[in-house]
């Protein structure tokens, strides 16, 4: 076996894909000189194998329609001496560690984008959660309507059992409308996503206007579509 170098010429843009492909081929190294001139290392045992090693590497090039035809390869030496074997061996350890460079930063943009992709669909979540609560508070306030014929006065009334003797209800009330466990405080009141759950206060999670039966987000901020969490 002996190291053979061939040359040959590329366009410059594609000098990065050409490099990658021989490299994938098998070859020791890839020089990129000036004018997109190319010096390719091979441990093979003649300028044939070389030459033949050179084409197959490039074959996929051609099947992708990266290169239109094969380029000119000349040989620049069948052998070459300890010495320049030294520099072809560094280069190949300085292009490895590019390579792993390359690696690293392709990783760390890989995990920021799966991150923000990451944290995109909790937001999803969240915000689908908040319009499915503030379906349940509204549905549960119209039919409390529905019954009485009133708003009610706070949004715990919402979850008021009907035969609690203490209740201040109208006679046509039929509640509870909610849940009576769960939520905000455990008070049955489902909670605001977009609020910490330490917060046990329903004022910190909703806001409520009970002459116009209209409940909305305490929560300040806007959904993906930027639309305010309060205009939901």
């Amino acid at each position: 076996m002996a190291w053979q170098l061939i040359e040959f010429e590329v366009d410059e843009r594609l000098s990065e894909a050409v490099t990658l492909a021989l490299i994938d081929g098998g070859a020791a190294d890839v020089l990129v000189k000036k004018d997109g001139l190319l010096c390719v290392c091979w441990h093979c045992a003649d300028e044939e194998h070389a030459i033949a090693a050179t084409r197959d590497a490039l074959d996929i090039l051609l099947h992708t329609r990266v290169l239109d035809e094969l380029p000119e390869f000349s040989i620049v030496s069948k052998r070459i001496n300890t010495l320049r074997l030294r520099r072809v061996l560094d280069r190949v350890l300085l292009y490895g560690l590019g390579i792993i460079g390359t690696f690293f930063v392709l990783l760390f943009l890989l995990t920021v984008q799966f991150n923000h992709d990451d944290h995109r669909g909790m937001r999803k979540a969240f915000e689908s959660t908040l319009k499915g609560n503030l379906y349940e508070i509204r549905n549960a306030i119209t039919v409390f309507y529905d019954d009485t014929g009133v708003y009610p006065s706070k949004l715990t009334d919402l979850v008021e059992e009907s035969d609690d003797p203490a209740r201040r209800m109208p006679a046509t009330y039929r509640g509870p409308y909610l849940a009576t466990q769960g939520g905000v405080g455990n008070s049955g009141i489902p909670c605001n996503p977009f609020v910490d759950d330490n917060d046990k206060k329903i004022d910190d999670h909703w806001h409520y206007d009970s002459k116009t039966g209209k409940v909305w987000s305490a929560a300040e901020g806007v959904t993906l579509d930027g639309i305010k969490y309060s205009e939901l």
